[in-house]
């Protein structure tokens, strides 16, 4: 996601543009990230490192990852591993769509050339 970059953008480029009266864009469009739900996107970091990858892209981070995360961490009760189990593939699902897209999108571009 914001990898390596948020510290360079809060620490070298958010200042230099401020100091000519610009707005930082990046860490404006900055998704804002409720405080409880920041054990989620946690976990989602974690977990999308278990994802297959194949010839044709990422696939799905597996049910036994998220399993196995919840295990760790003890989510034990079946309606909060069910809660984080939708909120974990909801994540996957919208970054899955967005990774198709920009496949999608490179594909016509190589069409086009």
């Amino acid at each position: 996601m914001w990898g390596g970059r948020l510290e360079w953008l809060e620490t070298v480029l958010a200042p230099q543009l401020a100091a000519k009266g610009l707005p930082c864009k990046p860490l404006d469009a900055r998704p804002k990230i409720p405080p409880h739900l920041i054990p989620i996107w946690d976990a989602y970091a974690s977990l999308e490192r278990d994802r297959p990858l194949t010839m044709g892209g990422p696939g799905p981070i597996p049910f036994s990852s998220i399993d196995a995360y919840a295990r760790r961490y003890g989510i034990d009760d079946l309606v909060e591993f069910d809660r984080f189990r939708r909120l974990i593939m909801a994540m996957d699902s919208q970054y899955l769509s967005h990774v198709a897209d920009e496949m999608a999108k490179e594909t016509k571009k190589g069409k086009k050339r």
